[in-house]
């Protein structure tokens, strides 16, 4: 028996990447900024060791010039984009959370140089996939509507996610470790004992799976499924024991799906627009996203950009705050133009061609396949049908914004190149120490640069929560937004999120108007100062104008709000509110209508004032100004 730190430097590397992911998916699936930013730093301390470690090391990154030239270069196109479009606050962000993705994925490459190493990672995500089911099976089976001690938000009521707030992303996690669950169980021989255990993991999977009601994920574990199902149709045996397993899965699969009312009505309501089932809100979102892209075809509104800009393409049926386009490809075509989108397209074609030409060899008796990069053939399919499943899937969400999602994709993705490339590095890749000295440079430099950024992230995302936890205590809340924004100044959201604070404790009459309200309009004005585009923004200008009496100035704030934003009921209410009291009755049941005819049945300001505009006969109606 090997003691522990007899181990070699990929099995303490592989224990470090693994223990990472481990911490980003158990807590909420890593959305939490304040916590998991100490899991970023420890990523890059790992890999930054294993670069100064392993100078000798043959490989880090992709030796295939497509992936390679598509990866460096795409990963430069949006960092310069960033630079030059854009809100600096949105762009920096979304930079820096792809460079956890770039370390864990140059580590992963390096791992997969033994193969054990890269065995015991992929067989922990399996693990974690088989833990995080059992709690998502705990959800379902006691209906509990809490993520940990969070209560999950009313729209995802009767769905179970486990760790994840949105079910959706734990049935992303879910299509890459039933993959890999199943890759083990099929192109393994394993004693009936293990088999038995990997058949119930991959069972409280599916079952999982299903408690999701992702639809999505039904599709994109479907695309796995069939990966698998290539691959074992390429090779020259199959075990009874594998057919009996996938009999059992299709038969349970199968009950679960036909029979359960859920997932009927999941299925009905795809195209229904009247039920909270509705898949077509997507299909809503998605034609004002295809209008921002024409708009900037070439170049894109920069990264991170789109949530900062949706607000002038709104249309009347996209009321919803969306933040993601809910289709990765869709949004890195609007935020990164056709230039940085054809960079993914080549990397995407490039990793999948390799991929399924390897599984293809399988079956052949090739020497290079049977003495070095399969002699475990499930880490080349499992990795491959995984990652073809979580591709399917992000047509219908945004996966990659996840940090535990994008970091477990990183990790396949490296370990899946590192496997490919095994043979090729041992036969033609000569050591050259000065480029690799240069690459050891250039990574620990990255990190040493986004640490730091990484930590004033987690510093406002940690007072935020503080707000969001102030127990109905807003001097408390504004007082810990405040804070957030001495740590970043440059976030017009939460410059607006104080001022909209501010403004909100004047109407409930827990502040003095005067005060308040000069000191809301401040904080407001900053917002509109960095992004323009928030109809919201001059909207809650407009009710503090209101507020202190200042009703002209107000209208006219409002009209340009409307301008950028003419299907916004938040735009529209206080726009026809301000043409009510300025006398300008036509205008004021023309934005009324507009504003019910787009929402009739959650639109108390809207009725409030329609209702009065009913017993208002005396004032005359005015021109449009």
């Amino acid at each position: 028996m090997r003691f522990p730190w007899k181990l070699p430097k990929e099995g303490w590397f592989a224990a470090g990447l693994l223990g990472v992911l481990a911490w980003q998916t158990f807590w909420f699936g890593g959305v939490q900024i304040f916590q998991i930013w100490t899991a970023y730093a420890l990523l890059g301390t790992i890999g930054c060791l294993a670069r100064v470690f392993d100078l000798g090391s043959k490989v880090f990154t992709p030796i295939d010039p497509w992936l390679r030239f598509s990866f460096i270069l795409g990963f430069a196109h949006i960092s310069t984009l960033g630079y030059f479009f854009g809100i600096n606050y949105f762009s920096i962000a979304q930079i820096a959370n792809m460079v956890p993705v770039i370390l864990a994925t140059m580590l992963a490459i390096r791992i997969a140089l033994r193969q054990t190493s890269s065995t015991f990672v992929l067989i922990g995500i399996i693990v974690i996939g088989s833990a995080t089911s059992a709690y998502a099976l705990y959800q379902f089976a006691t209906q509990s509507n809490l993520v940990l001690w969070e209560t999950k938000p009313a729209i995802y009521s009767h769905r179970y996610g486990s760790l994840f707030i949105n079910p959706n992303h734990h049935a992303a996690f879910l299509i890459c470790t039933l993959s890999l669950t199943l890759a083990l169980l099929f192109f393994q021989r394993h004693k009936r004992i293990y088999a038995a255990i990997l058949l119930i993991a991959a069972v409280s999977m599916v079952t999982a799976l299903y408690a999701t009601k992702s639809r999505g994920g039904w599709i994109g574990s479907t695309a796995s499924i069939l990966t698998l199902a290539y691959a074992l149709g390429k090779r020259k045996t199959v075990l009874t024991r594998m057919a009996i397993s996938v009999f059992l899965l299709i038969a349970i699969a199968g009950a679960l799906y036909i029979f359960s009312f859920g997932f009927q009505e999941r299925i009905q309501g795809i195209f229904s627009s009247n039920t909270g089932q509705s898949g077509l809100f997507r299909l809503w979102l998605w034609t004002p996203v295809i209008s921002m892209w024409m708009d900037h075809p070439l170049w894109g509104v920069g990264p991170g950009q789109f949530n900062a800009r949706f607000s002038e393409y709104r249309t009347a049926l996209t009321q919803l705050n969306p933040i993601h386009v809910h289709n990765e490809y869709l949004e890195a075509l609007v935020e990164y133009g056709v230039v940085g989108f054809l960079f993914i397209v080549i990397f995407l074609s490039r990793l999948f061609y390799t991929s399924f030409t390897a599984i293809g060899k399988t079956k052949t008796d090739n020497p290079a396949c049977q003495s070095h990069a399969w002699a475990e053939p499930f880490i080349l399919i499992g990795c491959t049908a995984a990652l073809t499943g979580f591709a399917v899937h992000s047509f219908f969400e945004f996966n990659l914004r996840i940090p535990a999602l994008s970091l477990t994709t990183a990790i396949l993705f490296g370990t899946l190149v590192g496997r490919q490339q095994q043979v090729e590095c041992n036969n033609t890749v000569k050591p050259r120490l000065l480029h690799r000295t240069f690459g050891t440079v250039a990574y620990v430099a990255l990190f040493v640069v986004v640490l730091p950024i990484w930590f004033l992230y987690a510093r406002e995302d940690r007072l935020i929560y503080n707000s969001l936890h102030a127990n109905h205590d807003t001097t408390a809340l504004i007082n810990n937004l405040k804070a957030a924004a001495k740590v970043m100044p440059n976030n017009p959201d939460l410059l607006f999120w104080i001022g909209e604070e501010l403004r909100r404790s004047v109407s409930l009459g827990t502040a003095s108007a005067p005060q308040f309200l000069e000191e809301a309009l401040i904080w407001l004005r900053r917002s509109e100062a960095i992004n323009p585009h928030n109809a919201r923004t001059k909207m809650t200008i407009g009710r503090c104008l209101t507020a202190t009496g200042q009703t002209n100035d107000a209208l006219s704030v409002f009209q340009q709000a409307y301008k950028i934003s003419p299907n916004d009921i938040l735009v529209l209410n206080p726009l026809a509110g301000a043409y009510f009291k300025t006398g300008n009755l036509l205008e004021a049941k023309r934005i009324l209508e507009l504003s019910l005819s787009i929402n009739d049945w959650d639109n108390k300001e809207a009725r409030y004032y329609y209702d009065k505009l009913a017993d208002t006969t005396t004032l005359p109606a005015k021109t449009v100004p």
